[in-house]
């Protein structure tokens, strides 16, 4: 894999994350709102996993151009030569590096996500017991979030894809976690909304959510940082105990699918999944769900006056 696209794109996804964690400094320092102070420790795991997996794909590119030039360097190689250059003289090649970074930091990454999650969950419900001032310019902050739950929808999708390819398999990580990005932004998004209407306590509640999904997700991390240790040697090489499987069942529709689709096969005792009419409720479902959320919020808009009634139209 000497192709520099998978590092390219990532860059390109780790960039933007960057960018929007800074715009959010600047928007906290004049607004209240805690949705914006939650969803914070999310951007930062969401860099630190995707500058992780850049480093190890340029790790493994850089392995794979040295091990094939020191291979066409043995194949041009004199053959008056009087002696062999042995392993042990090229300890220090990059390949051996790649292979001490898998084994000994890779590893550490889920443990160190488990308590920089659970000190940043501690510190923000503790917060929530202070008192604050109330938010303003909810709705410019509500279009903000929705700018940028779009943004991070789109790179989480494009990397999500990518990683069902055997060679791109550490990029479902970032991919899932700047999902879970877009679904924290569009959720603190909905409550910035109902804060302008007049529903404060919508702020307060949407913090308490997503606090409390950060404590699972440190939870989960310390979990799977205690399932690696009772991993198989020969299991550990390309440890993913970084990723989080509740995120991806969260941000990653196709598990669900596939996991139906398995339960199905298992309880009907044939490939049920195989079937004319699975596969065209498959691809009818999400179209189905989003015109059902479209008739549901067309039919909000619509208010039924009987006789005698008034009603007050604003703007």
């Amino acid at each position: 894999m000497t192709d520099s696209r998978n590092e390219r794109t990532l860059l390109s996804a780790l960039l933007v994350c960057a960018v929007v964690l800074l715009i959010h400094g600047f928007i906290r320092g004049s607004n209240t709102l805690m949705a914006l102070q939650v969803i914070q420790p999310f951007f930062v795991v969401s860099l630190s996993i995707g500058l992780l997996v850049l480093f190890r794909f340029r790790l493994e590119r850089l392995a794979e151009i040295e091990k094939r030039d020191r291979e066409l360097e043995r194949h041009e190689r004199s053959d008056s030569v009087l002696f062999e250059p042995s392993d042990e003289t090229a300890a220090m090649t990059l390949d051996r590096s790649r292979s001490q970074f898998e084994r000994f930091v890779v590893p550490l990454v889920a443990p160190a996500l488990a308590l920089l999650q659970g000190l940043w969950a501690w510190v923000l419900f503790r917060r929530l017991g202070k008192p604050m001032d109330p938010p303003s310019d909810s709705m410019a902050v509500a279009a903000f979030l929705c700018a940028e739950s779009f943004i991070f929808f789109l790179f989480s999708r494009y990397l999500i894809g990518l990683s069902r390819r055997i060679e791109n398999r550490w990029m479902r990580g970032p991919g899932v976690f700047l999902g879970l990005n877009s679904l924290v932004c569009l959720f603190a998004a909905i409550s910035s909304v109902l804060c302008s209407t007049g529903f404060g306590a919508a702020d307060r509640m949407a913090g308490i959510l997503l606090i409390a999904l950060l404590a699972l997700l440190a939870v989960e991390s310390l979990l799977n940082t205690v399932a690696e240790l009772y991993k198989p040697a020969s299991r550990r090489r390309s440890t993913v105990s970084y990723e989080s499987r509740f995120a991806r069942v969260l941000t990653d529709p196709a598990l669900w699918a596939r996991n139906l689709a398995q339960t199905m096969d298992y309880q009907f005792g044939f490939n049920v999944s195989d079937t004319w009419i699975y596969r065209f409720l498959s691809k009818a479902l999400v179209p189905l769900l989003i015109f059902q959320l479209l008739t549901l919020y067309g039919l909000s808009c619509v208010v039924f006056l009987d006789p005698g009634e008034e009603g007050i139209l604003e703007h």
